[in-house]
């Protein structure tokens, strides 16, 4: 969920310095936390119920995140690009918390919102 590949020449995975060498990693391989619900979203529809246990896998990391990071019991704004993907940004992101419930409650546990009837 990077939002540059590592081969780009302009790569740059770690979000640090000053507020213009941040501005200058913002969207050069920083990960955007939110970007996982479509993803998840994308991952179900196109494979199929099947790949829920591979999203199911994939959310076993935003759990670490929310015991043991950032804001405990929150999802921060970015992540930086490389391993060990340290949380950066805000610490306690609204779209990054609602977007990721979001799918993993319409996708992956297939409870999305009751019809309006």
């Amino acid at each position: 969920l990077r939002s540059l590949s590592p081969r780009d020449p302009a790569y740059n995975p770690i979000y640090q310095g000053n507020a213009g060498q941040r501005d200058a990693a913002y969207h050069q391989g920083t990960v955007w936390a939110w970007l996982l619900g479509p993803y998840l979203t994308a991952l179900v529809k196109v494979r199929g119920k099947t790949r829920r246990r591979q999203g199911l896998k994939l959310m076993s990391a935003v759990q670490d995140h929310l015991s043991l990071s950032a804001g405990i019991g929150q999802i921060s704004e970015i992540f930086d690009g490389d391993p060990p993907h340290a949380p950066r940004g805000c610490l306690a992101q609204a779209w990054s918390v609602a977007e990721i419930a979001r799918a993993y409650v319409e996708d992956l546990l297939d409870a999305g919102p009751p019809d309006m009837d």
